[in-house]
């Protein structure tokens, strides 16, 4: 339609199907060494993408089909954006994504235990959690936008109580514990941030390969070792809440090397 200057939202649709057929296969469904000559192969009704493409990287015939749909030359053949969605290889795989979304093993074992953790330790997990990629985090992320069906970015207390119902917590009493112990700034809202250093399990490898990061945030003098006033200090009000003075009354650097302590999540916290 575009080539022949004549076109709807349609177009938009075969857009997607190009996109869809080159993620498929690698390769552009129609290729050209100039604009003119390509637009000839997309009006022609005898040219083809190369379909055998799509069966040869074996995927599903149900996938297959619904980009033969995406890049039909015929505008009325062609699905609408809202009828694409009702497509039903797309509605099989999003009902599957949404099966699978529920809490990790390590997650569900990690939500049971935060209202029995001291304040060091919720700290100490909040100093990890600010160094993680979100390429490690991507699980996490899942669950949280599965939770978060506001879209607002945070969990209200009835949206966390579905994720401890699901990950077998209903005592009341308990769920309640739990809740309180996650939303750290009691603000009565369970932050990204907060849901994520609730979730991780610190023992794993993955995790204590940043416990050195974890220990250098409350190591505000560099000095190897944490004295009593550097962890009342981190625990009061935080490494980043202006210096305090060793016992040679130098001032100590708040900062961590490389810059660890300035990591920040998505939602913007950071210890």
């Amino acid at each position: 339609e575009m080539f022949k200057g004549s076109f709807t939202e349609k177009s938009d649709i075969w857009s997607l199907g190009v996109v869809f057929f080159q993620m498929l296969t690698g390769e552009v469904p129609y290729r050209s060494r100039n604009i003119f000559t390509l637009g000839q192969l997309v009006i022609d009704p005898r040219s083809h993408p190369h379909w055998e493409l799509l069966a040869r990287n074996h995927w599903s015939h149900g996938l297959r089909h619904f980009v033969h749909k995406l890049l039909s030359k015929e505008e009325a053949l062609r699905p609408t954006a809202s009828e694409a969605l009702q497509d039903s290889w797309l509605c099989k795989v999003c009902a599957a994504s949404s099966a699978d979304a529920g809490p990790v093993q390590e997650a569900k074992l990690s939500l049971h235990e935060p209202h029995r953790q001291s304040h060091l330790m919720k700290v100490a997990r909040a100093c990890i959690t600010s160094q993680l990629n979100l390429s490690q985090l991507h699980l996490l992320n899942q669950r949280f936008k599965y939770y978060d069906v506001s879209g607002d970015g945070r969990l209200s207390y009835a949206e966390c109580r579905n994720v401890l119902e699901d990950v077998g917590v209903c005592e009341t009493e308990d769920v309640d514990l739990i809740i309180e112990s996650l939303d750290t700034n009691h603000n009565h809202m369970v932050e990204y941030s907060e849901f994520i250093a609730g979730c991780i399990d610190i023992s794993c490898s993955t995790m204590r390969e940043h416990l050195r990061v974890a220990f250098n945030i409350f190591d505000l003098d560099g000095s190897g070792a944490i004295s009593l006033e550097e962890l009342r200090h981190v625990l009061t009000k935080g490494p980043n809440a202006g210096v305090i003075s060793n016992g040679n009354s130098s001032a100590i650097d708040t900062s961590v090397e490389d810059g660890s302590c300035n990591s920040i999540l998505p939602d913007g916290m950071t210890v």
